[in-house]
């Protein structure tokens, strides 16, 4: 009976702040050492808890290792960076995520944690700005001040669809 039934998975605060860090050692923001974890709290808005969670999570994955009384050492080197991909996935939905029905919120947040997990970053989209108006001129303005390498287009409506298909 217990295997029938999953429990939905939120994506922790960890998670994110690792796939945060991540993103920025591999677009070499940090060359050789992370700034101190009292930085990295300030900067971040998260607990010591929260950032020593992350941190773990980059030692395991060979990304970082801790050194005794130095800090956190970046492990990576330059070429893995720069062969790396930097993905960005995007949902677009008219309504806030506040006033949607809770199986959507479910279904976005198991989304996040799986593109997060493979170091794609996701973000949403919301808002009925976006579909009102002259909708061609209103995306063209969109899509060259937000871009993003994919798309997933909730509850939008046919011209919306019909623009993305056009402009791939």
């Amino acid at each position: 009976m217990g295997s029938e039934f999953k429990i939905p998975h939120r994506v922790s605060l960890a998670s994110q702040t690792g796939a945060f860090l991540r993103e920025r050692i591999r677009n070499g923001l940090w060359k050789k050492w992370l700034p101190s974890e009292r930085v990295l709290c300030e900067e971040l808005q998260v607990s010591r808890f929260t950032l020593r969670a992350a941190l773990k999570e980059l030692a395991r994955e060979g990304i970082t290792e801790a050194v005794a009384q130095r800090g956190t050492k970046i492990l990576l080197s330059d070429i893995t960076r720069r062969n790396r991909l930097n993905i960005l996935v995007g949902i677009m939905t008219p309504d806030p995520l506040t006033d949607v029905r809770p199986h959507y919120n479910l279904w976005i947040g198991k989304l996040r944690e799986l593109l997060l997990k493979n170091e794609i970053q996701f973000d949403v989209i919301e808002g009925h700005h976006l579909y009102e108006g002259s909708i061609k001129k209103r995306l063209e303005r969109f899509q060259s001040q937000s871009p993003r390498d994919c798309w997933i287009l909730h509850r939008t409506t046919k011209p919306i669809q019909q623009w993305f298909l056009d402009n791939k």
